[in-house]
């Protein structure tokens, strides 16, 4: 590809559906929008489309360039806007669904660095499963898997590393504690459903309470292994049935491209991380890259 601006006319018809929608949303007419496609179609040597009841839908390998072109523009979008207004001046309330352990283990330690930066700007973080971001309910959430619902946008910003640990010296049997219902959908409580064949002894609301149990009893359960890394008191079950890793996504919905206040917490929370393909502490030995048990 040797025209950027391709990617504008791609993306746009993958969110449009139709080349008239398309059209209307580059400011163009939908014969310009059909014709830059099929220069494109001819150039990369593959259908790029595919029409069903629906409109036009991009291919398997046309995703990757719809992928690649909205970070294009979510990060062009966010560096005009950190230019266009002084972090000083940025001010309200920005809400963010996130799972207690990655809060601890990513942001928490960074609250500081950010109160310093956006002295005027708050953020109210707590996990929200139920809460809509197409609604706007909250404004930005970090999930393990991507979003289901329309206009949303996502990028990967690391990886979750999850392992189940006892207390060290002993034997684990067949009691293990974990989290609450709620909770059984991680790949963590389906994996210790799976492995123990039979319902946690005890569910509980945290990863922390989990560790304090098993720092005080010969039951095993899940932890994030960034949690316990250089612990010393807890020690891994060495079973690969109980090792998963998870790509963790930071979405937002597409109509808060423009936000600055949303873009410039975004960016922060992305530097939180250690990097897209690293766990979240970027020091844990497991081959995160490679993705056990994804």
């Amino acid at each position: 590809m040797k025209d950027w601006s391709d990617l504008k006319f791609v993306l746009a018809l993958s969110r449009a559906k139709t080349m008239k929608a398309a059209a209307e949303m580059l400011g163009t007419n939908a014969a310009t929008v059909s014709r830059r496609l099929d220069k494109l179609t001819n150039e990369v040597g593959k259908q790029l489309f595919t029409m069903d009841t629906d409109g036009w839908r991009p291919t398997r390998e046309t995703q990757a360039l719809v992928e690649l072109a909205m970070r294009i523009e979510a990060d062009l979008d966010q560096f005009d806007n950190l230019l266009a207004k002084p972090a000083s001046e940025l001010s309200g309330t920005i809400s963010i669904s996130c799972y207690q352990g990655i809060s601890i283990l990513t942001l928490a330690p960074n609250l500081a660095a950010f109160h310093e930066r956006f002295p005027n700007l708050n953020l109210d973080i707590e996990y929200r499963p139920n809460r809509s971001l197409a609604r706007g309910e909250i404004d930005l959430a970090i999930r393990l898997d991507l979003p289901k619902e329309g206009r949303l946008m996502s990028k990967r910003v690391g990886s979750r590393v999850s392992a189940y640990y006892t207390r060290k010296g002993n034997t684990p049997g067949k009691d293990w504690v974990g989290l609450a219902r709620e909770f059984d959908d991680l790949p963590m409580m389906k994996q210790g459903l799976a492995y123990f064949e039979c319902d946690p002894v005890a569910r509980l609301g945290s990863l922390s309470e989990i560790e304090q149990t098993l720092l005080n009893s010969k039951m095993a359960g899940p932890q994030l292994s960034c949690a316990v890394n250089g612990h010393g008191k807890l020690e891994l079950i060495d079973d690969p049935r109980l090792i998963s890793v998870k790509p963790i996504h930071l979405i937002y919905h597409e109509t808060r491209r423009n936000d600055t206040r949303l873009q410039a917490v975004k960016s922060w929370i992305e530097n939180c991380f250690a990097g897209p393909t690293a766990c979240m502490c970027g020091k844990c030995s497991f081959p995160v890259e490679t993705g056990i048990n994804v």
